[in-house]
């Protein structure tokens, strides 16, 4: 039994009895041309919908689109608040329900009483530097870390000093260490 190709014409024999195409590059076109008519017939045409925050109409670019552009949907999901500034009283607009200040400025000098925290300080630099903590330890003839804690406690370098020479404990041995 012969069939004519349905793309190129060409007569051929089927090697089953639903082949409709001559090989498979013409079998690929047909496929190609049936899905495309299947998705021109069945293609919904998108609906007119209303934008929430703005109200002009607009056609959506797929199915989950709310909002006519990202600006709305925005506007509509973070209201501008309007709210006083709690450091220097000035009113202020934001989108934020959890920001109080109107600057940076009014953040980090914070001047009325009722604010919670107190206003952000840079940190110091350390007086001293490992090396000077770890000369200090030694002349007590403490480890680091016991210096350290002892220090942290409320001694001073000076009460640790005349411990360690009242047992008579030079400050470079290393054989005795001063016991607490």
């Amino acid at each position: 039994m012969k069939r004519i190709c349905k793309i190129c014409g060409k007569e051929f024999a089927p090697h089953n009895p639903h082949q409709l195409c001559c090989s498979p590059e013409c079998s690929k076109k047909n496929h190609r041309q049936l899905c495309h008519k299947y998705r021109a017939t069945n293609r919904k045409q998108p609906e007119e919908l209303k934008c929430p925050n703005c109200g002009k109409v607009f056609s959506p670019r797929n199915g989950y689109q709310q909002y006519c552009s990202a600006q709305c949907r925005i506007a509509d999901k973070h209201p501008l608040i309007e709210k006083i500034c709690d450091s220097c009283g000035k009113k202020f607009v934001t989108s934020s329900k959890r920001k109080r200040y109107c600057s940076s400025e009014c953040l980090y000098n914070c001047s009325k009483p009722q604010c919670e925290s107190p206003p952000i300080t840079k940190p110091k630099p350390h007086d001293r530097t490992l090396a000077d903590w770890c000369r200090e330890a030694n002349e007590c003839n403490l480890d680091y870390g016991n210096y350290r804690a002892l220090i942290e406690s409320g001694k001073t370098f000076e009460e640790l000093k005349a411990r360690a020479d009242s047992q008579g404990v030079s400050g470079h041995s290393h054989h005795r260490k001063v016991a607490w």
